[in-house]
């Protein structure tokens, strides 16, 4: 009867240890990837205005493409055989290539922005699945902020339920008395 009450009391600790272990590694969970997607959301709101900005430039430059394009054709279509006009062909073709430059950088800027709130997405779908484990699903009326703080809130009293628990099985008083013992 004794080896089998040690067991199972060593057992109970155990299990005891592993859940708080696993709370607690959901609490961390839960803030460092709070603290991603808020970073995200930073970066992706300045990036999606920076975006704007690019495209803006970009439809500009594409405009101006356009129209040196039908410069170059316009000329080349006079076909004067001077040193001037040769010389002019030659620096609208270089700013051609600069706005084909400006293209390619958006598209390229475009592309870490769609990597970005792909991370943003998979960060918040592991702070859900986190705070489903435990507390459930989120109810209709509930915004997400009052889910997610709830969730917090119980592992708080969790992780504070099981300390109080330990410290009444080993034996730790809140209340010391102090004064003259009969």
């Amino acid at each position: 009867r004794y080896s089998v009450a040690i067991s199972q009391n060593l057992n109970r600790r155990f299990q005891t240890r592993v859940a708080h272990e696993y709370e607690q590694r959901i609490y961390c969970l839960h803030t460092h990837y709070s603290d991603v997607i808020e970073r995200m959301e930073a970066r992706a709101r300045g990036d999606s205005e920076q975006l704007n900005e690019l495209h803006r430039e970009l439809d500009s430059l594409r405009s101006d493409n356009n129209a040196l394009k039908s410069r170059v054709s316009e000329l080349k279509s006079q076909n004067r055989a001077g040193v001037w006009s040769l010389r002019r062909v030659g620096t609208i073709t270089g700013k051609r290539s600069a706005s084909n430059k400006g293209t390619e950088f958006a598209d390229q800027y475009q592309d870490e922005v769609q990597r970005l709130t792909r991370e943003t997405v998979t960060a918040q779908e592991w702070v859900i699945t986190l705070a489903e484990l435990v507390i459930g699903p989120k109810r209709e009326h509930q915004s997400w902020d009052e889910w997610l703080t709830l969730c917090l809130d119980t592992l708080q009293r969790r992780r504070e339920q099981q300390e109080q628990e330990w410290l009444k099985k080993v034996g730790w008083r809140s209340s010391v008395q102090i004064g003259p013992t009969r």
